[in-house]
């Protein structure tokens, strides 16, 4: 129902003017609510996604704010809504990593598509959502992409989605970290990634943190596609 909701809503003029708010609205409610989730059943769904990586094979890590909560304080931070991890897409297809996920019992929300490569996509456990990230090769670095609506963009079709590319360092081996009783994969080079994400200054909690020190995305000279199920697993 949102997916439709959203398509329309972006499929008009009148609806592309009330987007933002009506997103910024439904946020409202939606990220509290998500928040309440991840701390009730966050543990479990973390347990059972390192399970399924473990289970097979993948060289997989927790990125981004599920990251940093790990590293900095063994916990969840506060304004963290869902899992994130990422894997290495030159070992291993978004595409396969999600069929695997699927077979394991996992829902699917949302997947875009960049040159035809799936590179992201969210799934859902136990009410808790999952962001999973291919990290491809770019470069002597590794680059991960991140999708947005920009409602003043002129979009061929509803699907279209703008994105940036996230450039990181090499992760080649990772460490564990132990949260809720899970030993949790992170990248052995933590530091250089949350330093990418979130600046030199990581270590110490900061309410009023804005990303200004750390190197800015790169804005992607192609659209991304939103996918079905279906076309993520093309």
């Amino acid at each position: 129902m949102k997916k439709f909701i959203v398509k329309m809503l972006k499929g008009n003029a009148l609806g592309r003017m009330l987007y933002p708010f009506l997103h910024w609205a439904y946020r409202l409610y939606a990220v509290p609510h998500r928040r309440r989730l991840l701390r009730k059943r966050g543990p479990g769904v973390l347990a059972k996604t390192v399970e399924v990586f473990t289970k097979n094979g993948i060289f997989a890590y927790a990125t981004s704010g599920t990251l940093l909560g790990l590293v900095r304080d063994h916990k969840f931070i506060s304004s963290d809504d869902d899992l994130d991890f990422g894997f290495l897409a030159d070992r291993i297809s978004a595409r396969d990593v999600l069929k695997i996920f699927i077979d394991n019992g996992f829902g699917y929300m949302f997947g875009w598509k960049y040159k035809g490569e799936l590179t992201v996509f969210k799934l859902v456990y136990d009410g808790v959502p999952i962001d999973f990230y291919a990290y491809m090769p770019y470069e002597n670095r590794r680059i991960a992409h991140s999708y947005y609506w920009d409602e003043k963009e002129h979009y061929p079709d509803t699907t279209a989605n703008s994105l940036l590319g996230v450039r990181y360092p090499q992760i080649t081996d990772v460490t564990f970290v132990e949260a809720y009783g899970v030993q949790v994969p992170v990248p052995a080079n933590y530091d250089e990634v949350l330093v990418t994400n979130y600046g030199k200054g990581w270590k110490v909690p900061d309410p009023s943190w804005t990303p200004s020190d750390i190197e800015q995305p790169l804005k992607m000279p192609e659209f991304g596609y939103s996918v079905t199920l279906e076309e993520a697993l093309q």
